[in-house]
């Protein structure tokens, strides 16, 4: 783990932490509409990672995903907010 990272898992109150109830059910929702995003990323990474693909050619791949999803992602905001404002008016 890198020295950054080391001391959480050195300190007590941070490993004895717990989630609050709903958490996961939170992020579950959240997640659900990239779902498809989530496993074509899975799908394209694992693979790699098991063949053991480079670093840089797994980074490159999974950039090129997530620079798409966010498109996508700031297209569907856009259309969400234009239908809250036509809506109010």
């Amino acid at each position: 783990m890198p020295p950054p990272l080391r001391s959480f898992s050195r300190d007590s109150s941070i490993t004895s932490h717990k989630l609050a109830p709903g958490t996961l059910r939170r992020i579950a929702n959240f997640a659900r509409p990239y779902r498809g995003w989530l496993i074509a990323f899975l799908v394209l990474i694992v693979p790699c990672l098991f063949l053991q693909i480079p670093w840089g050619i797994v980074a490159i791949v999974a950039l090129v995903i997530g620079a798409v999803a966010c498109r996508f992602t700031r297209q569907a905001e856009v259309r969400a907010l234009d239908a809250r404002t036509q809506s109010s008016t």
